[in-house]
């Protein structure tokens, strides 16, 4: 029993130190929902309130665990075409909740869209989730077996980095 605790333990930090820098995109289809995680992601040298941020992912960085999900994720992306994208983060403005504001550009595909997405702050951990959608970008949520697996519009970006 005081080997299972002990690991326990053990798995929760191990758990809550990869959760500190982490890019995740969630999505569904009619049957499951994929979750896609950028495995090189790696936080911005400096994330402030004055200046714009920066962001960019490799499309080709993101696991989505299962070998055909993770191909069909790239290649709805293009990500032949387009391998990266792109969030840059405007001025960070605080408030009164004490989370922050910030209009975000996303580029995906050549497409630009503004979202704006609260960001809270927890110690030094700041974390932020936005849904967008397909469609926002012009693509069109892939179809399989004939139509009889779809992915829906809507997927979540979330981040969380431990800033400076």
């Amino acid at each position: 029993m005081k080997h299972l605790i002990i690991l326990y333990f053990l798995s929760l930090s191990v758990l809550g130190f990869s959760q500190e820098n982490n890019f995740t995109i969630l999505g569904k289809t009619n049957m499951k929902s994929f979750k896609c995680i950028d495995k090189n992601f790696t936080a911005p040298a400096q994330f402030v309130s004055q200046n714009s941020n920066k962001i960019v992912l490799n499309v080709k960085d993101f696991d989505c665990k299962y070998d055909f999900i993770t191909k069909d994720f790239r290649k709805t992306l293009n990500a032949d075409k387009f391998p990266q994208i792109h969030i840059n983060f405007g001025k960070l403005k605080k408030n009164n909740n004490g989370t922050y504001l910030s209009a975000a550009e996303v580029t995906l595909m050549n497409k630009t869209k503004i979202y704006n997405v609260e960001i809270s702050e927890n110690g030094k951990i700041l974390s932020g989730k936005q849904q967008v959608k397909f469609s926002d970008f012009g693509i069109v949520p892939p179809k399989k077996m004939g139509g009889m697996i779809v992915t829906k519009d809507e997927m979540d970006l979330s981040f969380s980095f431990q800033s400076n």
